[in-house]
């Protein structure tokens, strides 16, 4: 006869776990049938008499396993200490008994857990006001079809002059100087380009996600923001291109995103391997595992293994010692580790500089100095 026991910390998909609760899944195999049970344990807001614990509730049941909880697991060897008391000094079972007649046993188990999800600080909300993308109107100033870099980033601003002086305006030293966000949404289709800002409560610009026609391009802008500007493209930036994507709602092969800040560069990236993107941001854009259809679990936790390290080394606001800080006032550093940062994700994508506001375009690649390259756009 075998018997197994295995336990899982779980937390509700909608959130609804009060801070004193405690969620585990239990799966047993009892005499070669499996057993999943779920607890609810209480927790005391101080130790009471030793116990952490006020309740524990079993609040589900079923015969067999779980569908697909053992996907993904972490393990290891754990300790457990077992307490069973007579009040006469003397142990019923095998073990030691101290002064208090409290009879200690302990052995080794095999303990599986599940480390809970992140949000790691990232999430996108559509715009409160219900922006549906435009109109469906005549095809009209759409780039024509480019394959550089530099053709594409030319190109965009070429085709919609209308565009490229909203975008070159994101730089000006009034817009620059905001609390807040600014951005230009150029469209498919559509001959006038949308702008949109963010406000006193919520400084980031919320880009729309779902709209009616395509992106061709996104301009925004970085402004003096508490508690700094950051020089480069933020990781928010970059996740909402791929929730973008993911949606269909970008042609990769002609998209290109702007940025002017206030610590005086200008940037801008294209696409060159969608698939690149996708992957690395893939646990993000999905949310949860709940979205996440069961042929891409393995895909998932792929991109979490690769997404998470890589985003607390360079971005994440918890870490003192990230590689990309808004207040680093040292912009050829912050973007040597933007550089580091496409490199280690795989990113697919290709940074381009401008210094004379957005009328010339620089590669900038990483030379084997980890510093730098800037080479000219034909």
């Amino acid at each position: 006869m075998e018997n197994y026991r295995f336990s899982f910390r779980i937390y509700p998909i909608d959130n609804s776990e009060n801070p004193n609760d405690v969620y585990n899944l239990v799966i047993s195999k009892i005499d070669n049938e499996w057993e999943t049970s779920i607890f609810l344990l209480t927790k005391n807001s101080t130790p009471i008499n030793g116990k952490l614990f006020s309740s524990i509730e079993k609040v589900y049941q079923s015969a067999g396993l779980p569908n697909g909880i053992m996907a993904r697991t972490i393990s290891g060897f754990a300790e457990t200490t077992y307490y069973h008391c007579t009040n006469t000094g003397k142990c019923k079972t095998t073990g030691r008994c101290d002064m208090c007649k409290l009879c200690v046993t302990t052995r080794v188990e095999f303990i599986v857990i599940n480390d809970p999800e992140e949000d790691d600080d990232l999430s996108f909300q559509d715009p409160i006001f219900n922006y549906n993308g435009g109109g469906s109107g005549a095809v009209t100033n759409n780039p024509s079809p480019s394959t550089t870099p530099c053709e594409k980033a030319n190109s965009v601003l070429e085709s919609k002059p209308s565009f490229k002086t909203k975008v070159q305006g994101l730089g000006s030293p009034a817009n620059l100087a905001l609390s807040h966000e600014k951005a230009v949404l150029n469209f498919e289709n559509e001959a006038t380009p949308t702008e949109i800002q963010g406000n006193a409560n919520n400084p980031s610009v919320g880009i729309p996600l779902n709209p009616v026609n395509k992106y061709i391009s996104i301009a925004h802008n970085h402004p003096d923001i508490p508690p700094g500007t950051l020089s480069v493209f933020s990781i928010a930036d970059l996740l909402t291109v791929a929730v973008l994507l993911d949606k269909n709602k970008i042609d990769a092969s002609q998209f290109v995103a702007y940025l002017p800040t206030k610590k005086g560069t200008q940037y801008a990236f294209t696409i060159e391997n969608k698939d690149k993107l996708l992957d690395f941001f893939f646990y993000s854009t999905k949310g949860s595992f709940a979205n996440v259809n069961p042929s891409d679990t393995n895909k998932y936790y792929a991109s979490k293994d690769i997404f998470r390290p890589i985003y607390e080394k360079y971005y994440k606001p918890s870490n003192p010692l990230r590689k990309i800080k808004e207040t680093d006032t040292d912009n050829e550093n912050v973007l040597k580790e933007f550089l580091n940062f496409m490199e280690e994700a795989d990113l697919g994508i290709t940074l381009l500089e401008s210094t004379d506001n957005f009328e010339s375009f620089k590669t900038v690649t990483k030379n084997g100095n980890n510093t730098p390259t800037r080479q000219n756009c034909p």
